[in-house]
Order: structure tokens, then sequence, then C-alpha cells
């Protein structure tokens, strides 16, 4: 019997979803640097799928920037075991892709000897021991044939200071030495020619008393010295008896007299001048005598003075003053031109 295919016993066809989307292809594209951070993360086959490059392409660019695969913890082959001992320990993990502490504790497990070996102990003597210090750490290694580094190690260890060249020493002759206490060290270094530094200890260890600088008398003032003080400045009155200008200062203020300030020029007022308050505004009375506003206004308050009003000025038959007009209601200011 064969069997037929009807809409009976057909199945129906399922209809299917949109197609998953694939990674865009960036062969030979630029790369990006969110790409570049990825290198070395992850394998190099994962990589050029997700971002739809060859492998080649990723390998390359991973090579040429220098980057390693991070390897998981692998057992050591017989051929790795064998170049143990023969490289730096650096260069054999770089080699091999294996930390340094790796490699290096592989090989002291196996008791394999570095690839450098550390220079030998030398042994210091006591004739070597005499000569650190008496020498440059240089001279004393090219003499016991030992590094500088060694001799300079093996000087601080014991405490020894270095070699340091020393300055050429003059003795004490009886005529300089009685020179000491007579005047000052600096002066006594400057006749001599030496340090102060050095006239200081020779003058203690003999136990010369310093001398004591000569001091001036204090002046004595007069009283017409002493009138001239608060009159002019401290450093005029200094320049004009012949002194400093702090020891007039300190006069001065012994005394109790105020320092010296430059006072304003002072004017004396006429009786003209004392007429033209309170008929004018004081603005105006200040800008024609040539005075401050404040002035006027203390000189007038002085003779209880009123201040100006315009008012005043119109009913007693005065000019007003220009600039300003008074009229009255209905047009007064219109009739009275």
């Amino acid at each position: 019997m064969k069997w037929h295919a009807t809409a009976a016993n057909v199945r129906p066809a399922r209809k299917r979803g949109p197609r998953a989307k694939t990674a865009r292809r960036h062969r030979g594209a630029p790369w990006s640097v969110a790409e570049l951070k990825q290198l070395g993360r992850r394998p190099d086959s994962v990589l050029a799928r997700r971002m739809g490059r060859t492998l080649k392409e990723v390998v390359a660019m991973r090579e040429s920037r220098r980057i390693r695969l991070l390897t998981p913890p692998r057992r050591w082959t017989a051929r790795e075991m064998r170049l143990l001992g023969t490289l730096n320990d650096a260069e054999l993990g770089r080699r091999l892709r294996r930390p340094t502490h790796h490699v290096r504790n592989q090989r002291v497990a196996l008791k394999i000897a570095p690839f450098k070996a550390r220079p030998p102990n030398h042994t210091w003597t006591k004739s070597a021991i005499k000569l650190l210090g008496r020498f440059k750490d240089s001279e004393v290694g090219r003499r016991l044939g030992f590094p500088q580094c060694s001799v300079r190690c093996q000087r601080i260890k014991r405490g020894i200071a270095p070699w340091r060249k020393l300055p050429k020493y003059r003795l004490w002759a009886p005529e300089e030495l009685k020179l000491l206490g007579t005047m000052s060290d600096e002066e006594v270094a400057r006749r001599l020619n030496r340090g102060p530094n050095a006239v200081m200890i020779i003058r203690n260890r003999r136990g010369i008393p310093v001398c004591a600088p000569k001091q001036r008398p204090d002046r004595q003032w007069k009283p017409q010295e002493d009138q001239l003080l608060g009159r002019l400045p401290d450093s005029e009155v200094g320049r004009l008896l012949g002194c400093p200008y702090y020891v007039a200062r300190l006069r001065r203020r012994k005394l109790g007299i105020p320092a010296w300030r430059p006072q304003p020029e002072y004017r004396l007022w006429t009786p003209a001048e004392d007429k033209l308050l309170g008929t004018l505004p004081d603005d105006q009375v200040a800008m024609k005598l040539g005075r401050t506003l404040n002035a006027i206004e203390l000189r007038r308050a002085k003779y209880r003075l009123p201040p100006f009003e315009p008012a005043q000025a119109v009913e007693a038959g005065a000019p007003e003053p220009a600039g300003q007009v008074h009229g009255r209601r209905g047009g007064g200011a219109q009739r009275s031109l």
C-alpha cells in the first residue's frame, strides 16, 4: 500500500523566526581600542569569531604588540627542565611563557645552580681592613682585587669614615697667638689670612676671653635738639644731628612725642568769605571759594547760619541761581519772564 501525502497526514511547516544576526565582517578594517584591549585575555579563535576577523589577523596583531596569551598552569616537560640553568630565569620564563618565580622555584626544587653564579665571598684580613678609610674605596678595591661596592659596604659596616683630602695645616706662630683676644675674631682672621672658626677654636682652647666690642656712649641730648623731635621726620632729625634715625626715634618715644606727619595746608577765612555763607547753596560757595563742601558746612554751623533756601532769596529780591526755576501755579514762571 503506497502512502500518499495528503493534508491530513502531512505535518504543517513550522514558521521560523528571524535569523540570528552573525558577527559583521571586519576583515582588514582598522582596530578599535576596545578590540585591542581584548587581545591576550581571550583565545585568538574566540576573538576572531567575535570580531569577524581571521585567525591569522588576530595572531599577527597580538604578536606585533608583543602581547602573550595567558596560559593555564601546566606540567613541566623534560625539554623544559633541561633548559633550567642554561638561561636567566627571566629570559627562560619569557620563552616558556611561565612566570619568573615559577621558573626559579622549579630550578631550586631540582637543585640546579643559576645561570650566573654569585661572586665568591671575599675574606677580609687585618691588613686589608687597615686600608679602609686611608685611601679611596676605588683604590682599596684595585689593590685588593675587590669590587668598589664590596669595599664601601665593608667600610660602612665597620663605621669607618670615608677618605677625604685634608687641607694643609699651618702652625700658629707666637706673634699670631698674641693677637688673640685683642680684637674681634673676624679682624684677627682677616689679618692672619685664616678662617674665623679657626681663630675662635684656638682662642677657646687657650682660655682667652673674647674681645668686647667698644660701645658708643649714650648721646647727651640738648633742649634745642629735643625741640626738633616730632616736628620733622626721624630720618631728617638724625641727619641734622649726625646720629642714626633709630636713635632719634627712641628719644622721641621716650619723651612721649608723637611722630611727625604732614599736615594739610590751612587757609584762613576772610570777612568777605564769611559773608557768602548762607547766601548761596553750600556746593556753589565751595566752588566759588575753592574750598571743600565739608569745610563750608562746618564754617556755617560754627556761626549758626541756616542753609540757603531759594524761597528766601526770591522774597529778598536776590537773583535765583542758574538752572533753578521756581514757578507758581498756573504758569507763574512764564509770566515772570
